[in-house]
């Protein structure tokens, strides 16, 4: 395995053997993109031919770009570290881990059928775009939004097993199977399959996909008033004191009801909003 840092000691030209450390990267390379390049890395396929690149950490505050045509095309079997402040675009498939952080804008753009990270982990200050625009897609497994910046993850991001949210701000056009919110504000707007738990977290379920649990620690509040359409909870849901629920429309059609865990008194929730002319039964957990 080589590894090689990009210098930019005489153009922009990626596939110049004279601006890297150890030649342009090939099949397996490690990358590092300099803080102290005398160039800006252009735009292009770093292995010249979409071969696998094994990892890259950029931390320049200029912009990368590796180009989005298939030509273009840069895939990252390994990890992906970008922690600059400047602003990314990257289309990348199979990375394992994908890292961010900084103050940047990021655009990472997906591949069609094929996963951009199995690993997220966003600590950014700035923006991340992660498949968000209409034309781009990605896979992802896991979400770990831990900086206080903001993440638009797009509608067309599959099979996202976890999200789980400490800071900042998330809005999520993708339907999520687990949602940890302990931190921060979300709007979630397609549905959570299995299960949302929060913790001092703000979330705006815009969406009328169905919402399948929930457990609403102290602090967390689930918020339904951001859509106007019905929505279902279909598996009820357990709400501590000190949490909320806001759904002064009505909107929410309970199919077993909500219930506290013994000890919890309905009068200690923060507030509980379920909309004019509304019943409920609300039983020990």
């Amino acid at each position: 395995m080589s590894a090689t840092t990009w210098t930019g000691g005489t153009s922009t030209d990626i596939t110049n053997n004279a601006n890297w450390s150890n030649d342009r990267p090939v099949i397996g390379s490690d990358v590092y993109v300099s803080a102290q390049a005398t160039y800006a890395m252009g735009a292009g396929s770093l292995t010249n031919g979409n071969a696998v690149v094994t990892s890259l950490t950029y931390d320049k505050d200029y912009t990368l770009d590796t180009g989005t045509s298939a030509a273009d095309l840069v895939v990252f079997a390994g990890e992906i570290n970008l922690a600059g402040s400047g602003t990314v675009y990257m289309q990348m498939q199979d990375v394992t881990t994908l890292t961010i952080q900084g103050g940047g804008t990021n655009y990472l753009l997906g591949v069609s059928g094929e996963t951009m990270a199995t690993t997220v982990w966003d600590y950014c200050t700035g923006i991340v775009n992660y498949a968000y625009r209409p034309a781009e897609v990605g896979t992802v497994a896991a979400l770990y939004k831990m900086g206080t910046g903001t993440l638009y993850l797009g509608g067309t991001v599959t099979v996202l097993t976890t999200v789980y949210q400490k800071a900042g701000t998330l809005d999520s056009s993708s339907a999520i199977a687990t949602f940890n919110g302990y931190g921060g504000v979300a709007w979630q707007r397609a549905a959570i399959s299995t299960m949302y738990t929060g913790s001092n977290h703000e979330l705006h379920y815009a969406t009328n996909g169905a919402l399948a649990d929930f457990v609403l620690q102290a602090g967390a509040v689930l918020d339904l008033r951001d859509d106007i359409r019905a929505v279902t909870i279909t598996a009820g849901g357990v709400a501590h004191e000190r949490s909320s629920i806001l759904d002064p429309q009505g909107r929410a059609t309970w199919t077993v009801g909500f219930s506290m865990p013994t000890g919890h008194e309905i009068g200690n929730m923060t507030a509980l909003e379920l909309g004019p002319g509304r019943t409920y039964t609300v039983v020990s957990a």
